[in-house]
């Protein structure tokens, strides 16, 4: 039996501690997140937006100390968000750092990228067209397809909901907003859209106007998008699900 379980222990490759993400990535750790709360996984709510007085809120908000102090004196603006495989929690953390930022006084902007599951426009409940492919085609200018969002405290998932039924457009209520050009109109090559310059334009223009951007991006490991999008970006932060992914 003992011999079975180191074994079995040999056998297993994945990655059971944040020492070893560090040491196999040779690059610092951000933060420690935990798994989001059941009934938020299941309705596509963030806990920063329905119940940043929770435990798991403050998660978040250590990580955007975490993320602009290591920021402090390179200026990184445009920040790509991937992970390894899929269902690492890279959209959540997406949706929730960027609203730790905005309420922490940024100007903040989160493309959604990640156009093979787009699920930004389900967390802030909004429209996914017009977004960004619209844009980059010449359908609709970034100002059309960007949504402001409001985010401050005292909103409740009902205020989102008459948000969104008030169309694209809606005027932000008062307060910290964070923007958001999502996905827009499908596309059956997001491989080449992703090489498409007119993309890194609309980055490049959204860069000059917000202060951080936030890009959610494929998994690294399942299509070549986010490896292409890197080039394009000034920083990336990796999401790593303890257990899940192996060196």
């Amino acid at each position: 039996g003992i011999g079975l379980a180191f074994l079995r222990e040999a056998l297993d490759r994945r990655v059971w501690s944040e020492e070893a993400i560090e040491s196999i990535l040779a690059l610092p750790l951000l933060g420690r997140l935990p798994k989001p709360p059941r009934e938020f996984r299941r309705t596509n709510e963030l806990v920063m937006v329905s119940e940043p007085g929770r435990p798991a809120a403050e998660a978040f908000r250590k990580l955007r100390t975490n993320l602009e102090f290591a920021n402090l004196d390179r200026d990184h603006r445009t920040i790509m968000i991937s992970s390894s495989v899929e269902q690492e929690g890279k959209s959540t953390t997406v949706g929730n750092l960027g609203v730790a930022l905005a309420r922490g006084g940024r100007r903040v902007a989160i493309v959604d990228l990640d156009l093979r599951r787009p699920l930004m426009h389900r967390f802030f409940r909004v429209g996914a067209v017009p977004g960004v492919t619209d844009v980059v085609s010449g359908r609709s200018t970034l100002g059309d397809a960007i949504r402001e969002i409001p985010i401050g405290d005292q909103r409740s998932q009902s205020l989102l909901a008459r948000h969104a039924a008030s169309g694209n457009g809606a005027a932000p209520a008062k307060g910290p907003t964070l923007s958001l050009l999502p996905a827009g109109s499908a596309r059956f090559d997001p491989g080449e859209f992703i090489l498409d310059e007119g993309l890194y334009a609309v980055l490049g223009e959204m860069r000059k106007d917000w202060d951080i951007v936030l890009i959610d991006a494929p998994p690294m490991s399942v299509v070549g998008d986010a490896l292409s999008l890197s080039a394009g970006v000034d920083a990336i932060i990796v999401v790593a699900k303890l257990g899940l992914v192996h060196p």
